[in-house]
Parts: C-alpha cells; sequence; structure tokens
C-alpha cells in the first residue's frame, strides 16, 4: 500500500506478510519497522542525510503509534526545502492514510 503526500511517499507492507519475519528474533515479529530512500536527486550527502535525521526525529515521536509492520520512507527534491513543522504535517498524513487504509477505513 502506497500513499504521497507532496515529495513523501510512505510504502506500508503488513507484518508477517514476508517470510523474512518468521525466522527473526520474536520481539522484531512485533514492532513497526522504518526505512528511508532518500535518493541523490535529493542533493548532496550532507542536504540527504541532514532529511534523513528530520525525518526520523518525526517518526520517532510517533513510533508508539505505528501499528506493527515494516514501512518505507521515501522523499522527492522537494523535501529539503520543507520547513519541520511541514514536514511532520506532511509525514503524518501519510502515515495516518496508511493506517486508515490497513485497519480497512478506505
Amino acid at each position: 500500500m502506497v500513499v504521497r503526500r507532496g515529495p513523501i511517499t510512505v510504502r506500508f507492507v503488513l507484518d508477517g506478510a514476508t517470510s523474512r519475519n518468521v525466522d527473526g528474533p520474536v520481539e522484531d515479529r512485533f514492532v513497526a519497522r522504518v526505512g528511508f530512500a532518500l535518493p541523490k536527486r535529493i542533493g548532496p550527502a550532507t542536504a540527504r542525510n541532514r532529511l534523513r535525521r528530520r525525518i526520523r526525529s518525526v517518526v520517532a515521536a510517533t513510533s508508539a503509534e505505528l501499528p506493527r509492520g515494516d514501512y518505507l520512507i521515501s522523499a522527492g527534491s522537494g523535501a529539503t526545502m520543507l520547513s519541520y513543522p511541514a514536514l511532520q504535517e506532511l509525514l503524518g498524513s501519510a502515515i495516518a492514510s496508511v493506517t486508515s487504509r490497513r485497519r480497512g477505513g478506505l
């Protein structure tokens, strides 16, 4: 399931949909795992790393509310220009949309 909000895209895979979760530690099967994909078109390494830290900060603030599963957060070139509150709003909206779709809301 994929949701896009501006330059932010969130992909979600329901926990247990991949075979690698079966063989992992028990505690890994009951948590939300988040990965980041920031391509070189965003800018130099310093810009990508700064954006990755900002996204991690937003996710860390909401991690207790995330349902278990695998999330992939990717960003387009406009993401580096977003203010922190704008990034927080877009990412929060995308995650909420993915979560509601998972629960059958849409």
